[in-house]
Formats: C-alpha cells, sequence, structure tokens
C-alpha cells in the first residue's frame, strides 16, 4: 500500500468518520440540551476533570510510541496491552475511594455517584486502544468510521430515550459507557489483531523511552484543558459550569474533530516520510492551508450565526452560552494548526521538544487561571484568544525548524484564508441584526452565507478553496466512473 499525502483515502475516511460523528453529536446533543438542565452537564464536566485525565496513565504514551515505531512486534502490541488493562483498573480503584471526597470538594449532589459508575469507562477504553493503534497504522480508517459512527448511534438513542423518561444526568453517563463498550466489542469482531500471552517488561521499556515524553506532554495538555472546568466547578455554580459545558461542546463540534482528522491521519502518512524534508515539508503546508481554511470558515461561520442559532436550537435557557461561543471561535479556529505543528516534533521523534513546547505553554495558562478565579468566566475567553495565538508562534517556531517551514512563511500561507473567512463571516454577522424571529433568520443567514462564500471564493479563487473543489469533483467523477 502506497502510504504518501496524494492518496487521500485515509484522509477521506477518517474526515467522514468525524463529519458524521460531529452531525451525529450535533443532533443528539441538541435533542439532550432541550431535555437536560444546564446543571446535569455541569456534573458531567466537573467529572471530566478525572475522567479525561486519568486513562492517559493507563495509556502510558505507549499507543503513540508503537504508531511512531515501524517495526513493530506482537511483543510491543500485546505488553502495551496487559499495561494498559492493569494500570486502568488500579485507576478505577483510585476513583471509587476518592469519590467521596469529591463530592465534598466540589460541594455537588450526585458527583460521587455518578464518578463511581462513569470510571467504569477507564477499563472499558483499554481494552481497545491497542485494536484502536493496528488500525490506525495499518490506515484502516474506513474500519474505524464505521465503527465509530455505528456505535455514537446507538448510544446516542439510548440517552435521548433516558433523558425522555426522566433520567437526568444519568442518560450522559450511559450514553459514554454504551458507547464504550460498543465501540470496543466491534473492534474486537472486525480487527483480525487478537492478543496473545505475551508479555516484555524489556519491549515496555524500549517503547516509554518515546512515549514517557508524550506521556508527559498528554498529561500536562489533559489536566491544563480540564482545569477550567475544576475552577468554574469550585468558585461557580453548577449551571454556570453547564453553560460553559456545552458552550464548548458547541466550539468542539467543528474544531476539535478537525483537529482529530489532522492529528490522527498525518501523523501515520507524515512518519511514513520522515526521512525527506523536502517531500515533508511539502505535504505538511498542503496541510496547513487546508486546515486553516476549513477550520477558520466553519468558527467564523459560528461566530456568525450564534446569535440565531443557540435559540432555535436549544431554547431560550441557553441564551447566555451565546458569547461564550463567540469568544470560543476565536480561539479554536487554530487548534488544527497547533495539532499540525507538534506532529511534526512526533514525526521526527522530538518527543523531548514536544515535552518542552507543552511546558512553556502551561505556564501561559496561569494567568488565565487568575482571570476565571476573580474576575469572570467571559473575560477567561476573551484571554484564551491570546493565549491561542501566543501558542501558535511557539508551536509553529519549533516545529518549522525541523523542516525549514519557518513561522513567517506559515502566516504568509494562513493569513489570506483567514482574512478571507473573516469577511464572509462579518457579512453574515450584520445579517443578523435583521428584525427577524430567529426561526426565520438562521436558514436565512445560512443561505446567504454560502452564496457569498461561493460567489466569493470563484471569483478570488483562494488556493484551498481550489484543491478542495478539485478534490470532492474528482471523488465524484470516481463514483460515476
Amino acid at each position: 500500500m502506497k502510504q504518501s499525502i496524494s492518496n487521500t483515502s485515509a484522509f477521506g475516511w477518517s474526515f467522514f468518520e468525524n463529519v458524521a460523528i460531529t452531525f451525529i453529536n450535533f443532533i443528539i446533543g441538541v435533542i439532550l440540551a432541550r431535555l437536560l438542565m444546564p446543571e446535569d452537564f455541569g456534573i458531567i464536566g466537573v467529572t471530566a476533570v478525572f475522567l479525561a485525565i486519568l486513562p492517559i496513565f493507563s495509556d502510558g504514551g505507549f499507543g503513540s510510541a508503537l504508531i511512531q515505531k515501524k517495526d513493530c512486534t506482537e511483543k510491543d502490541f500485546n505488553s502495551v496491552f496487559y499495561f494498559n488493562i492493569l494500570i486502568s483498573i488500579a485507576l478505577y480503584v483510585l476513583v471509587v475511594s476518592s469519590s467521596e471526597y469529591i463530592q465534598s470538594f466540589f460541594e455537588i449532589e450526585e458527583l460521587s455517584s455518578v464518578l463511581n459508575i462513569l470510571s467504569i469507562n477507564i477499563i472499558i477504553v483499554s481494552f481497545g486502544s491497542v485494536q484502536s493503534v493496528v488500525i490506525t497504522k495499518n490506515l484502516n480508517f474506513k474500519l474505524l468510521s464505521k465503527i465509530s459512527v455505528s456505535s455514537q448511534i446507538i448510544s446516542g438513542t439510548l440517552a435521548i430515550s433516558l433523558a425522555y423518561l426522566g433520567y437526568g444526568v444519568w442518560s450522559l453517563v450511559f450514553k459514554t459507557l454504551i458507547n464504550s463498550i460498543l465501540t470496543v466489542s466491534l473492534l474486537f469482531l472486525f480487527n483480525s489483531w487478537k492478543p496473545k500471552l505475551i508479555f516484555s517488561v524489556t519491549a515496555l521499556r524500549k517503547l516509554f523511552s518515546f512515549g514517557s515524553n508524550l506521556l508527559m506532554s498528554t498529561l500536562l495538555n489533559r489536566a491544563f484543558d480540564n482545569l477550567y472546568f475544576f475552577i468554574i466547578g469550585k468558585y461557580y455554580s453548577a449551571e454556570k459550569l453547564g453553560f460553559y459545558t456545552r458552550a464548548e461542546m458547541l466550539k468542539n463540534l467543528p474544531s476539535q474533530n478537525l483537529t482529530s482528522v489532522i492529528q490522527r491521519v498525518s501523523f501515520p502518512l507524515l512518519s511514513n516520510i520522515q526521512d525527506n524534508d523536502v517531500s515533508l515539508k511539502e505535504n505538511y503546508r498542503k496541510l496547513i492551508r487546508l486546515s486553516v481554511f476549513i477550520s477558520s470558515f466553519v468558527l467564523f461561520f459560528l461566530f456568525a450565526t450564534s446569535k440565531s442559532l443557540v435559540p432555535v436550537l436549544f431554547g431560550v435557557k441557553w441564551l447566555p452560552i451565546i458569547p461564550m461561543v463567540q469568544l470560543f471561535c476565536f480561539s479554536a479556529f487554530l487548534y488544527p494548526v497547533h495539532a499540525l505543528n507538534l506532529n511534526i516534533l512526533n514525526v521526527k521523534g522530538r518527543s523531548d521538544l514536544y515535552f518542552r513546547v507543552e511546558i512553556i505553554k502551561k505556564i501561559l495558562m496561569i494567568p488565565g487561571v487568575l482571570v476565571a478565579i476573580y474576575i469572570g468566566i467571559e473575560e477567561l475567553l476573551v484571554y484564551l484568544i491570546f493565549y491561542s495565538i501566543g501558542c501558535y508562534f511557539i508551536n509553529a517556531s519549533f516545529g518549522g525548524k525541523l523542516i525549514n517551514y519557518p513561522v513567517k512563511d506559515q502566516i504568509l500561507d494562513i493569513v489570506p484564508s483567514v482574512i478571507f473567512n473573516l469577511c464572509i463571516s462579518f457579512m453574515v454577522f450584520f445579517i443578523g441584526y435583521l428584525s427577524f424571529p430567529a426561526i426565520a433568520l438562521l436558514p436565512l443567514q445560512l443561505v446567504l452565507g454560502m452564496a457569498i462564500l461561493i460567489g466569493a471564493a470563484e471569483t478570488i479563487k483562494p488556493y484551498s478553496y481550489v484543491k478542495i473543489k478539485e478534490l470532492v469533483s474528482s471523488k465524484i467523477l470516481k463514483s460515476n466512473s
């Protein structure tokens, strides 16, 4: 199998998976937001502080190490498989034994019970981690797509049913558990790799030499990503945290999913050309330009339509999230570029630099913590815009040096897309000032926005728009032939 950027199959299937899951989660999220209260999402937001961080310890950075290593053996795969399970069981016991203390600290009812049940997910997920790595190394994103989409649909349908029956926060709990159970079961059913009774401490040590820095980097990243949930959950009400959680989830639908595609596909693909700096830079540059064009368009468009989008989708009880969503959009459009720059460090085997970069960026988050505690949530979101821009310069300076793609050249490549989509979004934003009800204003903004985008793009012909159009056209011709 020829593994190159020109082969768009892997990217296409991964992109399909994320688009499909984004759409599914969007529909499910809209229905659940109407059936549940902000406090329910707030409780889940607090659990995320712990349950998003602890699985990192069970992985130990070994997943990325397996993907990066070219000649993995059965000993490598099986050793990591059993290590993940053992550590996840220990972490589960830790959470359960600490849940009462955690509930007392946050002063939120039901938090202990929710943590005790939801933490089972740590063990469930550990059974599928190596399975996912094997499929990723083989670039079989078609299989991953089918599994993820099927699991999301079934678990989402169950969650909606439970919410309608009045189960409140428990509908969100069981959505997570059922999704993980289905995903792991399908991975074992359809993936050819199966665990064997092999375990080697030596194999783990060799992988850990690369994975240890990634472990610390990922741990720092995940801890600080969830730090604001911790701060808001402690110093504000569960309702406020629910608003923040819902605003972030709406922002994450486009930004996090696109970033996930970029990270998951670019790492194994670029790893295969890691010794050819000319080809690496060329393909990396294409990915940067395409990802910025897509992410800036989607997130700026979300900013422009949020005033009409939120009441139409979620109802008036969620109106307080509008300014949060708008501010989130301007900090999130660079996320895919952050991921690409960091992936270059991993592709080149420089997990030590990756860790150093994360340390620098986390120090810059400290002022944000103080802003959240002493000033307010919206002021925190303003700070995050400047923080995201600062992180871009840090990531780009380290990653760019390794492939002779300096920050200045990157900026020249991405600024045209940002300016183009910013102009389009402000036109759509001002349409929102028309004296129409939200239910009529939203489709008007969507239709006119797309018309303005296509008209402007066909006139100016931005590089990324032309490339996307060529890719879509080739796919249509291929399917019709």
